[in-house]
């Protein structure tokens, strides 16, 4: 369909691929890249674009990330790579240089029940509301302190959740076995 071919960026001439499943046929543009794989990210001394790059790495599904700097990182890139690390589940440096940095994703989504682990954000997140409620009328900052480092879990479980469903709509063949 031209609306479908228009969404998904093919044009005239572009190759997709027929995947026959058991109950449907799926048609995908033949250019999807399958989950894992290494990415690359040449680092330009932003930490911003450091961060935004190895989160979305991340989120695609990538198993591997290498972050190269042919100058070496800056204390403040290797903030940004320690906040990523800090805020995903998985992800572990498992080489370093002073020009080369990989980081490796440890975790496996294969058995990630999505409405389970939505269902255990919003018991997270109505939890902290509670104490955080508490915390205010009792002018307790302890509790304020883990509230919030409740809401950095709830940040690694939505983010484990992101990625899971990002691979799926990438890939929908995974999604149906």
């Amino acid at each position: 369909p031209k609306r479908w071919a228009s969404l998904v960026g093919l044009k005239i001439g572009d190759e997709v691929e027929v995947v026959e499943l058991p109950e449907f046929l799926l048609i995908r543009p033949a250019k999807v890249r399958e989950p894992g794989g290494v990415a690359r990210i040449r680092c330009n001394g932003d930490p911003n674009f450091l961060f935004r790059a190895l989160l979305t790495s991340y989120l695609d599904g990538y198993e591997e990330i290498v972050l190269e700097s042919s100058r070496g990182f800056t204390l403040e890139e290797r903030k940004a790579l320690l906040s990523v690390l800090k805020k995903v589940m998985g992800l572990e440096i498992i080489e370093e240089s002073v020009n080369r940095v990989v980081v490796k994703n440890f975790s496996d989504t294969s058995d990630l029940s999505v409405g389970k682990a939505v269902r255990r954000e919003y018991c997270m997140v109505a939890s902290m509301h509670n104490d955080l409620n508490r915390a205010l009328e009792r002018e307790d900052s302890d509790l304020l302190v883990q509230v919030s480092e409740r809401d950095e879990a709830v940040d690694r479980l939505y983010f484990l959740v992101v990625r899971h469903l990002r691979v799926m709509f990438a890939n929908p063949a995974l999604a149906a076995e």
